[in-house]
């Protein structure tokens, strides 16, 4: 499992500073990607949003739960929410399929706690651009499910952290405890156009 030197996020800390991290608030705990996000992995990843591959999803969640190792279970698993047009499009959503698989293997309870407004597509988006239009992209249900409660955020790519840093940010504010993420894969912040 990559990680790296920051406590946080896992990335490679540069004259003691994280550039993932940098001067912006960080709401979750501790981010994992079981690879970096290149040659195979990026292919995987690929076809999985390509809509053609849930059984990646399956071996994805597996994988992940065969290198979670003994780390401590969460109370409950949950995964970054897709808008209801990519979830047409694909008919599913990936990080969903992974974090099932991944609950089902560890014997956690996987929920729905989270809902996307959309955000639209991020890829020819800068480094600090990614961050504001990911601003209030998420909703939750803010019943107490969660309260004191650690959670364990399941997707698919941690490129920039944005994406899992608001969702963190959400359920924080539901009253979760402690969040933790998990990803596939982690982009090299040194390729990620700042």
């Amino acid at each position: 499992m990559h990680e790296g030197d920051c406590a946080v996020c896992g990335g490679t800390v540069v004259n003691g500073t994280c550039p993932d991290c940098g001067d912006r608030k960080v709401y979750y705990d501790r981010s994992l990607s079981l690879y970096r996000y290149e040659a195979a992995a990026r292919r995987m990843i690929a076809a999985l949003k390509s809509g053609n591959s849930p059984e990646l999803g399956r071996f994805l969640g597996e994988r992940s739960a065969d290198r979670f190792g003994s780390r401590a279970l969460p109370d409950i698993i949950t995964f970054v929410p897709v808008s209801k047009k990519r979830r047409r499009e694909r008919g599913y959503n990936q990080a969903e399929l992974i974090a099932r698989s991944l609950g089902r293997r560890l014997g956690v309870p996987v929920r729905e706690l989270l809902f996307s407004f959309g955000a639209g597509n991020q890829k020819r988006m800068h480094y600090h651009e990614r961050f504001l239009n990911m601003l209030g992209r998420f909703g939750g249900d803010e019943n107490g499910k969660i309260a004191g409660r650690s959670v364990l955020l399941v997707d698919d790519v941690f490129t920039t952290g944005s994406t899992v840093n608001e969702c963190a940010r959400v359920l924080k504010k539901m009253g979760a405890a402690s969040v933790f993420s998990l990803t596939v894969a982690r982009v090299d912040n040194k390729k990620v156009d700042v």
